[in-house]
């Protein structure tokens, strides 16, 4: 009997993964390439390294994160790395078909003591004006400062009509 390493890369160890766990790491999207590429765990599990393609990895690429259940059946896809001189066959699972279930509550750890809290926040004299465009911002002063001038002139020309009649 071959042993599975000793097989062609290309050739495929297994016919489909069906496959329901938890989004392990924050996904990445390449735009150039088009491909989303994620770590997930089923429970007790070891991690696994998916990635889609095309409109699904458009698809999910807003929906997934680190956290959400994923139900999935994926396909294997090895292909051999080189790691220093050797070359290693690793395998990546493609997602054929991707559901999102849901979202893994995480509690954040319990502080010892409020008073860390303290400080963290600013008082009510700070007013929030929010986030302010350093582009549009010049551009509003230029606006403004064409208006002083408009007003300006119009003043002048209201002044002489007066003093005309």
């Amino acid at each position: 009997m071959i042993s599975p390493s000793n097989k062609i890369p290309n050739e495929d160890t297994y016919a489909l993964l069906e496959f329901q766990g938890i989004v392990a790491d924050v996904p990445t999207y390449d735009r150039e390439s088009g491909k989303l590429e994620f770590v997930a765990r089923a429970l007790n599990r070891p991690t696994l390294k998916f990635f889609a393609q095309g409109e699904m990895a458009l698809a999910f690429k807003n929906l997934l994160h680190k956290g959400a259940w994923v139900q999935l059946t994926a396909a294997p896809f090895p292909k051999l790395e080189k790691l220093c001189s050797m070359k290693i066959r690793v395998i990546e699972w493609e997602a054929k078909r991707m559901e999102v279930l849901g979202v893994r509550k995480t509690n954040l750890g319990k502080f010892s003591d409020v008073r860390i809290l303290d400080g963290l926040m600013p008082g009510d004299e700070i007013q929030d004006i929010g986030f302010i465009d350093p582009d549009e911002a010049a551009d509003k002063a230029k606006q403004d400062e064409r208006g002083q001038k408009l007003l300006a002139e119009r003043k002048d020309l209201e002044k002489e009509g007066e003093e005309d009649d």
